[in-house]
């Protein structure tokens, strides 16, 4: 997959948290896009949230308390100023959003719709 990025000029990166990462991004003409699952609106509840990581269990960083969940989504959402975590207003100011409903060829056609919409702006 790098090796296809390379070919095609992406790059993809994960894992921002806080604001002046999306606003750098944008800057440099990237597309940041917020991949949520269909469930979006019950996820706010961090209940069934923590629900999720618990069937999901991806090695020691999932190997949570509920309470440890807590304090480190609090902790991912609280920040007061561009340098401080906030997924929360990551997310909001995202171009696009990608449902991630566990669906493989919708994934792909979501991908494909996006990467064209990419394309198309950059000309």
């Amino acid at each position: 997959r790098a090796r296809r990025a390379a070919e095609t000029g992406r790059i993809v990166i994960s894992g921002i948290y806080a604001l002046s990462e999306g606003e750098y991004l944008k800057r440099e003409r990237a597309t940041l896009i917020h991949v949520r699952t269909p469930e979006e609106e019950v996820e706010n509840d961090l209940q069934f949230r923590y629900s999720l990581l618990a069937k999901r269990r991806d090695g020691k960083r999932d190997e949570l308390t509920y309470e440890q969940f807590r304090a480190a989504h609090t902790r991912e959402n609280s920040g007061e100023t561009p340098l401080q975590a906030n997924v929360s207003a990551l997310a909001a100011m995202a171009d696009t959003e990608l449902i991630n409903a566990h669906d493989e060829p919708l994934l792909a056609q979501q991908l494909t719709v996006i990467l064209e919409r990419i394309d198309h702006a950059k000309l």
